[in-house]
């Protein structure tokens, strides 16, 4: 399909091709009744625009539609011959300024694994015949200045129809052959890396092309599982072809269930780079708030979401909730309560961001944390307000991660209550280091917000206390999400 006159472009397979897994169904349909609807946006929020991957002209106004703020862009790269990965993404300068405006957005841009010219042709790229391609594309990348803050979601959508159906694929499909598509993806990384060091990679297959999806993780020509080329595991979820309706999406081969498993097993977070409604002429369900609300509730019950993007277009009978149209009125108004800036209202102290953890019974051991820069012989507290449930530990340590310098539980409940460590001296010590670690054996859903750490009554030697900001200048550990209105 052409997405614009001069543009090869490869259109979401989802979009096509649920069919494929559509009658393999696990046991397990009544986890929905797990999941109840929470009072807080889903982490990274993120869009594929309906405009073109050069033009943010919608970008303004589905900021002010929600009162957000959007992080996260989906694009495509053309894959129609090999002499265009030398180019890099024919949108570049638009992704400058995407990223430029803020520490926290990210761009998520396909690259396909072989173009269409050579479809199917992996062992040319795992024995090496086009490591320059890639190696051209990740110094395109470096050059750029975007390498920190992009992620390449390669030979995206790669899990092949069964055999019988219709191939229409895309040119990277595995069909019978995932060994070869898990070394070519191996290699490519590897080859990006070269130029990009430090390149941020998603697997990410299709919900319901049920074929060899697992046997495609990436291996060396040896089949040895290479885990560091993957940073990010991600699954497409559309609301079309699922006549049995919301357990088809949690229960397909992939589908929600194995692939929140499935990135768990390899210590990967969580994404969902394209999920949207699709029309009843689409074999859709059209305006379909119940999968917005489903499909919020269960980034929400997850506690390892990196981002997910709602696929705000109308190709190929998917619909988008932005402009507002009569066609998505009663799904739009919901996506707005969900993630936009009345979302969980309540659940920020002050401001519209905070700080949440989603605990398990066994403590993990992770921190959000900041070291700050403190006079010598000084008395300073430190204090953080929580709400939810479950318990969390304020510490704060002499220098960067010394000796301890005071521990105190702070423990949520329903309305926000600010804790407040004792006075402390800095000694001898220039730096202090303000630490929420998760290391109490509670189970509950924690927010934190309006961190403090100075002189009682003082200045805040923190930055961005209050996380408006998501996480700039705060470290944190795989567990927590820094949220939108949370």
């Amino acid at each position: 399909m052409k997405l614009f006159p001069t543009l090869s472009y490869n259109w979401p397979r989802g979009l096509r091709t649920l069919a494929a897994g559509a009658g393999m169904l696990l046991a397990g349909a009544s986890m929905l009744a797990g999941l109840s609807k929470p009072a807080h946006a889903a982490p990274g929020l993120g869009i594929r625009y309906g405009t073109a991957d050069n033009d943010l002209s919608q970008q303004s106004g589905l900021n002010s539609w929600l009162g957000a703020p959007i992080l996260y862009r989906t694009t495509f790269c053309d894959v129609t011959t090999w002499s265009q990965w030398d180019n890099g993404p024919w949108f570049l300068s638009t992704t400058q300024q995407w990223l430029n405006q803020g520490a926290n957005y990210r761009e998520v841009i396909g690259l396909g694994l072989v173009p269409n010219n050579d479809a199917g042709n992996f062992a040319d790229v795992y024995n090496g015949l086009h490591d320059q391609q890639y190696k051209n594309f990740g110094q395109k990348l470096t050059n750029a200045g975007v390498v920190s803050k992009v992620i390449i979601r390669l030979g995206w959508e790669f899990n092949q129809p069964s055999t019988g159906q219709a191939n229409n694929w895309y040119a990277w499909g595995v069909g019978s052959n995932p060994t070869g598509y898990a070394k070519a993806f191996h290699r490519a990384v590897q080859m990006m890396r070269t130029t990009a060091p430090g390149l941020k990679i998603c697997w990410n297959p299709n919900l319901g092309g049920s074929q060899n999806w697992q046997a495609c993780w990436p291996t060396d020509n040896s089949g040895v599982a290479q885990n560091g080329d993957v940073d990010y595991v991600g699954l497409d979820v559309y609301d079309f072809y699922n006549s049995s309706g919301w357990s088809q999406l949690l229960n397909s081969t992939p589908g929600l269930t194995e692939i929140r498993n499935f990135a768990a097993s390899k210590g990967k977070p969580e994404c969902y780079p394209e999920w949207g409604l699709v029309s009843p002429g689409g074999s859709g369900h059209g305006d379909d708030p119940g999968f917005i609300t489903n499909m919020n509730n269960f980034f929400n019950s997850g506690s390892n979401v990196a981002f997910q993007a709602y696929w705000n277009s109308t190709c190929c009978n998917t619909l988008a909730l932005y402009p507002l149209n009569s066609t998505t009125t009663n799904s739009a108004a919901l996506y707005k309560t969900y993630f936009g800036a009345s979302a969980g209202s309540g659940n920020t102290h002050a401001g519209t961001w905070a700080a949440k953890i989603v605990k398990t019974a066994t403590p993990t051991y992770q921190n959000l944390y900041q070291t700050v820069n403190c006079a010598t012989n000084t008395n300073y507290v430190a204090s953080i307000w929580v709400k939810g449930t479950g318990s969390i530990q304020l510490k704060v340590w002499y220098g960067n991660w010394g000796s301890q310098a005071a521990l105190i539980s702070c423990p949520a409940s329903s309305t926000w209550t600010k804790y407040t460590t004792p006075v402390l001296n800095s000694g001898a010590n220039t730096q202090l280091t303000f630490d929420m670690t998760d290391s109490t054996g509670t189970a509950g859903t924690l927010y934190m917000d309006d961190a403090f750490m100075g002189i009682s009554g003082g200045t805040n030697l923190l930055a961005n206390p209050g996380y408006e900001s998501g996480n700039v200048n705060w470290g944190v550990d795989a567990m927590y999400s820094i949220l939108q209105n949370p």
